[in-house]
């Protein structure tokens, strides 16, 4: 029985060929049928290279333990959220590495209704029945169904169903997807957007779908990563920008100007902690700060708080100026 080192709390991680590996990937597939007790799985990955012979790795070890495999393809791990409970699925998987590095890959998992797996939900068990590979294949297989443009379909009628498309004002908006998985399905949404009234105007930067990432490992909360979409919206004179990660279940927005995400690109790594329950605010220890767009005029607010030292609030108002105006 050998220890599988790429589980962890709630999801797989792993480097390649070290931790994960298309057998490791196949034990995996096998373990979530048998501990799930699963006749129906979404199944999706995401870009990365290694990520379709991982993924299709899954899906045998699913259907040799009996199971139906729904495949949605190049897909968010969002996407297979959604096609888990849509499609009455026993589980779900998406093979992703979301912002890891180069090296990395790894998978997200749900249970029925979209539930999440942890170690007394049945990750432990599915950790187990790998460890110990041994499995005998079904005397009746499973099949592996593409139901890609289906859920695709079904997932961007959802997301359009938040809208209200009559409340919606003209805008222009960046929209980043770091040549990750989010293209294909942001241009669905808009195009239904589209078809339905909306007035929004979007933007695109490294939008195309591409494994070996030119731009880098798409992490906008990364400092480092925020200028390229900050620098496009001020660029193209949007309102606002999203910048997503590989598998478009995380974001990040900036402002009109690039200035909020500057902001944050120079105190984050020295911040105690960060608040994001009123504007952006900042506890630097000895001194703090917040920041936040005024309701009634086109302007952003700081407050700035030190005890008892004027020099530190200058010094600190200087600092946080120089940040929002570049």
């Amino acid at each position: 029985m050998s220890d599988l080192t790429c589980f962890k709390a709630y999801d797989i991680r792993g480097r390649l060929g070290l931790d994960l590996d298309e057998n490791i990937a196949y034990r995996i597939g096998a373990a979530f049928a048998v501990a799930l007790n699963a006749k129906t799985v979404v199944l999706g990955r995401d870009v990365r290279a290694s990520s379709e012979a991982l993924s299709k790795s899954v899906a045998q070890g699913l259907i040799d333990q009996g199971c139906e495999v729904l495949d949605l393809g190049l897909s968010g791990t969002e996407e297979m959220y959604f096609a888990t409970t849509h499609f009455g699925a026993d589980g779900g998987i998406c093979v992703t590495a979301s912002h890891n590095p180069m090296d990395y890959n790894g998978m997200k998992m749900v249970r029925a209704g979209s539930a999440p797996l942890d170690a007394a939900s049945g990750l432990t068990r599915i950790k187990e029945l790998a460890e110990a590979n041994a499995f005998e294949k079904r005397f009746t297989r499973g099949k592996v169904h593409n139901i890609a443009e289906e859920a695709r379909t079904a997932y961007v009628e959802r997301i359009c169903q938040f809208v209200d498309i009559s409340a919606l004002k003209p805008l222009k908006i960046l929209v980043n997807a770091g040549h990750g998985t989010a293209g294909p399905t942001f241009d669905a949404i808009s195009a239904r957007l589209a078809d339905l009234g909306s007035p929004l105007v979007f933007k695109r930067l490294f939008h195309e779908p591409d494994g070996s990432f030119p731009q880098g490992i798409p992490n906008p909360l990364l400092p480092e990563n925020r200028p390229a979409t900050a620098d496009a919206v001020r660029a193209t004179g949007a309102d606002f920008g999203v910048a997503w990660d590989g598998d478009f279940d995380r974001c990040f927005f900036f402002d009109h100007t690039g200035a909020i995400a500057r902001v944050r690109s120079e105190f984050e790594s020295e911040a105690v902690s960060i608040d994001e329950m009123d504007g952006l605010g900042f506890d630097m220890g000895v001194w703090r700060f917040n920041l936040r767009s005024s309701n009634t005029e086109p302007v952003v607010r700081l407050n700035f708080e030190a005890r008892g030292d004027a020099e530190l609030v200058v010094k600190g108002v200087e600092r946080v100026n120089r940040a929002l105006l570049g």
